[in-house]
């Protein structure tokens, strides 16, 4: 178990980067923007967006060619595609060095296998306490690594910045942050997602709100701009906007509670000293181990 400052401590140039889902990519960009060392990046999805915002002038590259120019390989371990085990299927081919980036705190064992393959990294990097306790519970003769959360910090930074002059008391503007989950709920075939966003909104009464309550939908960057849009019919009585490419800081800027199911933006929220609620419905245990987000199913 080790706990570093920055990338540059411990790894040696030149470096494959490839990534997927947006939760790792954030951390990496952050992690690497002071890297001065050759970089051979491999970005789909998501990803790709976020790496062109912090590095717009540099090449992307095919895993094989990645991989082929590196010494070490860093992945990130999102469930969205299967280019990061992929990747780690070929370093281990080639005898490289092996990191992967562990984003959040779910389905720790499950971002290591497809087909029933399990491939695992030679380190891990994570970004909190609560992950690497986690991790060294789920791989203990893996080495764990922890590094600060770079992309959290400026997250934070900006949202206090922000709401540095705002009082309020009663809660009248709440962020909704979404994300898509794979599973279904059995007795009524609905995503959990959906099911999770009607019992909010069905329960919307146990929070302390003014009236003239606003709810702003903040949608994960994989989901359609559309997949919500039948709630503005479902609850009329409510002033209901969405937010697709805002600045996850601008949001929770705006934001006096914040509320979701399991996803970052949660952690972010706490961080931010914002009140923080998950909303999975009674059946489904929030996985979130921090301590100060609240149940819905609680209150």
């Amino acid at each position: 178990l080790t706990r570093i400052n920055k990338l540059d401590d411990f790894i040696k140039s030149p470096l494959a980067v490839v990534c997927h889902d947006a939760g790792a990519a954030h951390l990496i960009v952050h992690w690497l923007e002071k890297y001065n060392n050759n970089i051979f990046a491999c970005m789909e999805g998501p990803a790709r967006k976020i790496w062109n915002s912090k590095f717009p002038n540099t090449r992307l590259f095919s895993i094989n060619e990645a991989i082929s120019n590196a010494n070490v390989l860093l992945s990130g371990t999102g469930w969205a595609s299967n280019i990061e085990h992929a990747s780690r299927i070929e370093a281990k081919k080639r005898g490289i060095n092996s990191i992967a980036v562990i984003d959040h705190w779910t389905d720790f064992q499950g971002r290591f296998i497809r087909n029933n393959e399990e491939i695992l990294p030679d380190q891990i990097l994570v970004s909190d306490d609560y992950a690497e306790e986690l991790a060294v519970k789920y791989f203990p003769k893996t080495l764990i690594t922890q590094l600060p959360n770079l992309y959290l910090k400026n997250i934070v930074d900006k949202v206090l910045e922000i709401k540095r002059n705002s009082t309020h008391s009663l809660i009248k503007r709440i962020l909704i942050v979404t994300e898509p989950f794979r599973s279904k709920l059995s007795k009524d075939d609905k995503d959990i997602e959906h099911i999770a966003i009607e019992y909010f909104f069905n329960n919307i009464d146990k929070i302390n709100t003014g009236g003239n309550l606003e709810v702003k939908i903040r949608l994960h960057p994989s989901e359609d701009r559309e997949k919500y849009k039948y709630v503005d019919v479902a609850y009329p009585e409510i002033k209901i906007s969405y937010s697709y490419n805002h600045a996850l800081s601008k949001d929770l800027g705006w934001a006096e509670l914040v509320v979701g199911c399991q996803t970052f933006a949660l952690v972010a929220a706490l961080n931010c000293k914002i009140p923080t609620i998950s909303i999975l419905p009674p059946e489904i245990e929030c996985p979130l181990p921090h301590k100060g987000i609240l149940r819905l199913r609680d209150l």
